[in-house]
């Protein structure tokens, strides 16, 4: 999987989540609301931008695990 893939299933996961405190809070603050196809690149290709957002998405994952907003047995 390419990072730009990855970057793009991460915030559709992140945004889809049946919570949006984890979007808003969280998420836009590392990435931008309604990203285009040039805000994923630069993610991709900066590696602090992508070790960032890596490391927001497992916090935010981990959240909403402990929330039950995401089951255990759905992992």
């Amino acid at each position: 999987m390419t990072r730009i893939k990855r970057i793009k299933e991460m915030h559709e996961i992140v945004k889809n989540l049946n919570n949006e405190n984890y979007y808003y809070n969280d998420w836009i603050t590392v990435f931008p609301d309604e990203p285009d196809e040039t805000d994923f690149e630069f993610a991709a290709f900066d590696e602090d931008s992508y070790n960032e957002l890596l490391e927001t998405f497992v916090k935010i994952i981990i959240k909403a695990i402990k929330e039950g907003v995401i089951k255990n047995e759905k992992i």
